[in-house]
């Protein structure tokens, strides 16, 4: 039998399918280097925090290969069209965001793009003759301008005829056909083993991508993580997207709340604070039996009687923008429909008469918000609702929440007279742990925790959440100590609890992707409820504080927290239901689903 031989490596090398294999390279190289190199430049420009540079590196190396594929399969004639386009998006876009971020502090962001869409022509005009005259703008343009140039002359270089005539000059035959034949297995070499090593990670941030491209809306946008929005392109995608969502759920909202009816109001509180805080996994505090002694005021606030601790209160969402969605509406998670087929019950209060503050240290109306703060805000920023909602909204951020305790004496909120809502809304003990307190606050070293299955720095990690909860402890002791000679109730909850490597899971944090399991819910979902009365509040309303006393072990999820409010105020209208208000002699305990009906908090909580 006759054998067939192998072609040469010469014949494979110049066949079609090899051709095609290095296609994206041959025709794409000076679009993924240009490409990578103007990220480093964006990435040098826009210096504010973030993880590691070059894990995004590769992940938009691997996208620009995908780009260039692309390109590889469009004719030549539609090809250089299609390169000048996206060269021109990628530099606009990069420089711009670049610019923005050294004059103004913003990047691509929701809140950006929404200035920019409402600003009208004359204020447009301003703005770019602001932007002409800046003095970042010569020294943010001329990389931009050196790395366009230097693409422009290689691109000719490389065109040159010239050039590929005194080819055949400079390298003889059998050195050009070894050269040719090097180039193609490394083009094809190369990018396959930089699949290998990046295609699980890749395909991970893509899938995310695609789920945030198809949400219907921005609860669903928003299980998709910061870090898959590395670049300026994506980060513009996400604005977009984020808008249309915000916009379309603004409208809804819109519809349910022109006619707000307010029947009556007893005004039977004549203060009430709502203290909300942040990732307060409540297993870490000394009030719920943890060992160390992280809520010393609290503790004894229970033991003097001046404060109820709640036992069975759990969180619909560990993310906080949704969590605020959900307990600012009077719609519960466990109706039929949307948070927007509510109303915001702040705007309730207003329209019964009660003054309403609300003193955040996260949700400024600011352009430096970032994804997370629009989305938790977006709806309290809308003229529409703000001016619906407040009387009065703090205006700074404060490294720590202590700064807050000087928005209380703002000359303005002391003047009010009449019933009072304040919403008190900390940075708690929001990651990174050892950011929330300062440095004399120091109580817990990792050397006090006896745990030989973590590291040095994971032990750290813990006790850096206890000197935080610590921290958090003397905040709400602050503002109970600023209400005390008033007739004022203070409640104290947290959006959602985080991760410290308790248990089996060797984590800190949320891992918003995670099953709902016994531990998960634990440490995320179930939340700490506090109710402190001041000594007249407690001599004025005896019975209240009975109810309050009695309903301590009930069963209770924060998106039912209008009800209790609007109870507690005496306030009468069509939202109230006595059957979701914890303190009514009415209340009736319901399924409490998390994360959008996932799973269900007493079936989960009670699995072997």
């Amino acid at each position: 039998m006759k054998r067939i031989p192998y072609p040469p490596l010469s014949a494979l090398l110049e066949s079609p399918l090899c051709r095609a294999l290095t296609a994206p390279l041959r025709t794409g190289w000076e679009l993924i280097v240009v490409g990578l190199v103007a990220f480093w430049l964006n990435w040098t420009f826009t210096d504010y925090p973030r993880p590691d540079f070059w894990p995004y590196f590769w992940l938009l190396g691997m996208d620009l290969f995908v780009v260039a594929a692309l390109m590889a399969l469009l004719p030549r004639r539609w090809r250089m069209g299609a390169k000048g386009v996206w060269y021109t998006g990628m530099y606009l876009m990069g420089f711009i965001e670049s610019f923005l971020y050294k004059r103004f502090y913003i990047i691509y962001a929701p809140t950006a793009l929404t200035l920019a869409l409402e600003t009208n022509g004359g204020e447009a005009g301003e703005f770019f003759s602001s932007c002409m005259g800046s003095r970042h703008l010569w020294p943010t343009l001329w990389p931009w301008l050196l790395l366009v140039g230097v693409h422009l002359a290689v691109a000719v270089r490389i065109n040159n005829k010239w050039k590929i005539r005194n080819k055949k000059i400079l390298f003889p035959t059998i050195l050009r056909q070894g050269l040719r034949r090097t180039l193609y297995i490394l083009y094809i070499a190369v990018p396959l083993c930089y699949c290998i090593w990046q295609a699980p990670v890749w395909w991970q941030t893509r899938t995310q991508l695609l789920e945030f491209c198809v949400a219907q809306d921005t609860g669903e946008a928003e299980k998709a993580t910061s870090n898959i929005f590395y670049s300026a392109p994506l980060r513009l995608l996400q604005s977009v997207k984020f808008y249309r969502l915000a916009q379309k759920e603004m409208d809804h909202l819109a519809d349910n709340m022109q006619s707000l009816q307010v029947d009556s109001c007893a005004a039977t509180c004549p203060h009430i604070v709502l203290i909300i805080g942040e990732s307060y996994n409540k297993h870490h505090s000394q009030v719920y039996g943890y060992e160390r002694p992280t809520t010393p005021y609290q503790s004894r606030f229970c033991e003097r009687g001046t404060m109820v601790a709640f036992s069975d209160v759990t969180t619909p969402w560990n993310l906080t923008s949704n969590v605020f969605k959900n307990m600012l509406s009077t719609h519960s998670v466990d109706a039929s429909g949307s948070w927007t087929d509510g109303v915001l019950f702040p705007a309730l209060f207003r329209r019964a008469g009660y003054h309403v503050s609300f003193i955040t240290n996260q949700f400024q109306q600011s352009n430096r918000q970032n994804k997370a703060d629009f989305n938790g805000s977006f709806f309290l920023n809308d003229e529409r609702f703000d001016s619906l909602c407040f009387d009065h909204r703090s205006s700074k951020k404060y490294k720590y929440d202590a700064g807050l305790l000087r928005e209380l004496s703002d000359s303005t909120l002391m003047a009010v007279r009449g019933p009072r809502l304040t919403l008190f809304h900390l940075i708690g003990q929001h990651l990174v742990y050892a950011e929330r307190f300062p440095s004399s606050k120091v109580v817990f070293h990792a050397e006090d925790y006896d745990r030989p299955d973590l590291t040095l720095d994971d032990r750290q990690i813990i006790a850096d959440y206890d000197n935080a909860t610590l921290y958090n402890d003397e905040i709400v002791a602050r503002v109970c100590g600023h209400f005390k000679d008033e007739d004022a109730v203070v409640i104290y909850l947290a959006d959602h609890g985080d991760e410290v490597f308790d248990g089996q899971i060797g984590m800190y944090g949320r891992n918003h992707r995670a099953d709902l399991t016994p531990e998960v819910v634990r440490g995320e979902f179930e939340v700490p409820l506090e109710i402190w009365g001041s000594r007249r509040f407690r001599s004025r309303h005896r019975q209240l504080w009975h109810r309050i006393q009695q309903a301590s072990q009930r069963p209770f999820m924060i998106d039912d927290m209008p009800h209790l409010l609007l109870g507690l105020a005496g306030i009468s209208c069509p939202q109230y239901d006595a059957r979701r208000d914890l303190l009514s002699d009415q209340y009736q305990p319901r399924r409490r689903p998390l994360k959008d009906g996932v799973g269900v908090y007493e079936e989960i909580i009670n699995r072997k």
